[in-house]
């Protein structure tokens, strides 16, 4: 049989703690009165029965008749007993005093207390014995009355702290509550966003206290990323489902259009062929990007690559096939510790991004530079230049500026976005900027 443990909430488990301190504080509070009452009333006892003694010892020599005075040291009404035992031998009693001593002595001492016995009757005594060259007195105080007196003072005191404990505990039960009611409320509503994930709802933010204001504002900040990225997931699958659709589509348009006349008119089938090879390959291109931006980043391995020679070389390979003239100002012995096919990419997707988009007879500038244990790679292009608007959009998936995403200009979509994922991997920088008097200038900012 399982046993339900109650669930315990931050206000339970709070109140029980601060619960737990305020008994121990009227624990040691209380310990510490019981010592100081306990020392003063016994100080009390001791300085009754030493007065008691001076006055034996003033009026010693002044008398020789015990037997009448010895009743004039101690209180009747009170109970005391004195004895006087002279080296003589004989031994004078107070009034009573030979009986409270036999039953005194028949009764039992007090524990930690030498000096306090319970008589036979019950009653309690303070005994004192002081010794002289020519007497012994022996002193019996009953302290009754104190001892009550001081264990009603005690129990007036557990029970005001009783009280104290009591009303201290619903206090802190309140207070604990009012400021516990913000966690609360927060779980509430985490729990209707989990439940209503469509409402974009969000964690209200508490001023006070202010842990649980930031804890809030985190949270709101996470759950704001993560729709974002979820968005942009769902844009991604549309956007992927459509580069890859429409050059299927027309895949398959010339497929059947060389089945239906490819025999009678054989001429359609060199361009047909044509077309879907161009097609194929934009979209084997296209499918290898979307692999590199999932594959895991610690693939290969980091080592020392000379940054102007990967630059060169995709300058050099690009150059081939491309009609604008590429220029380029690089450093020598720029050294970068990263995955050498990662800045290969980078190169590689920035520059054809700027032959790209410029007309065949204009330049590509390729800077490479190094400013304050920073490297800067820049590539100037003259073409058709990219809105304000836009500059921070280039870098989604499938993103084109000129927003019909027609096949006019070949291209995934996606080579920048691997730009900026890799950029991101070496916790780089890219800016957008303007080329004067035409074009758009893409700056790569890479720590050392």
């Amino acid at each position: 049989m399982k046993i339900k443990r109650k669930k315990q909430t931050a206000q339970r488990q709070l109140t029980q703690r601060f619960i737990i301190l305020l008994m121990s504080i009227l624990i040691v509070i209380n310990l510490i009165f019981i010592l100081i009452l306990t020392k003063s009333t016994y100080e009390y006892m001791e300085d009754q029965a030493n007065q008691i003694f001076d006055s034996v010892v003033l009026n010693k020599n002044a008398t020789s008749d015990w037997e009448t005075v010895v009743d004039a040291y101690v209180s009747k009404d009170e109970d005391d007993a004195l004895k006087i035992s002279l080296n003589t031998g004989d031994s004078y009693y107070s009034a009573e005093g030979q009986e409270k001593f036999r039953a005194l002595k028949k009764g039992r001492q007090f524990l930690f207390f030498n000096h306090l016995f319970i008589a036979k009757d019950g009653e309690v005594y303070y005994f004192q014995q002081r010794n002289w060259p020519d007497l012994t007195a022996a002193l019996a105080l009953n302290v009754e009355s104190i001892v009550e007196m001081t264990s009603s003072i005690l129990f007036v005191s557990i029970l005001l702290n009783l009280i104290a404990l009591g009303v201290g505990a619903f206090l802190i039960y309140l207070s604990v509550g009012r400021w516990s009611k913000s966690l609360s409320t927060m779980a509430q509503e985490i729990n209707q966003i989990e439940e209503n994930p469509q409402q974009l709802l969000k964690l209200s933010v508490p001023e006070n206290p202010i842990e649980t204001s930031n804890v809030a504002t985190a949270f709101n900040t996470l759950l704001e990323e993560q729709r974002q990225a979820m968005a942009r997931e769902q844009q991604f699958v549309t956007d992927a489902s459509h580069e890859l659709r429409t050059p299927l589509a027309a895949i398959r348009g010339h497929v059947q259009l060389i089945q239906r006349r490819g025999t009678d008119h054989p001429e359609v089938i060199p361009n047909s062929i044509a077309f879907i090879d161009k097609e194929s390959k934009r979209m084997e291109k296209m499918i290898n990007q979307l692999l590199l931006l999932g594959r895991n980043s610690q693939e290969n391995e980091v080592e020392a690559v000379n940054v102007g020679e990967i630059v060169q070389q995709e300058i050099d390979k690009i150059q081939l096939i491309s009609k604008q003239t590429i220029r380029a100002e690089l450093s020598d012995a720029i050294i970068l510790s990263c995955v050498k096919l990662d800045l290969q990419r980078l190169v590689q997707n920035i520059i054809e991004n700027a032959v790209k988009y410029s007309d065949a007879s204009s330049e590509v500038f390729v800077y490479l530079s190094e400013e304050q244990q920073k490297i800067i790679i820049s590539v100037l292009d003259e073409g058709i230049g990219i809105p304000d608007n836009q500059k921070d959009k280039i870098f989604e998936r499938f993103y084109r500026v000129d927003d019909s995403r027609s096949s006019e200009i070949e291209g995934s979509g996606i080579g920048l976005s691997l730009v900026a994922a890799i950029v991101a991997k070496y916790h780089g920088e890219i800016e957008v900027l303007d080329n004067k008097p035409k074009g758009t200038q893409i700056k790569i900012i890479l720590p050392k």
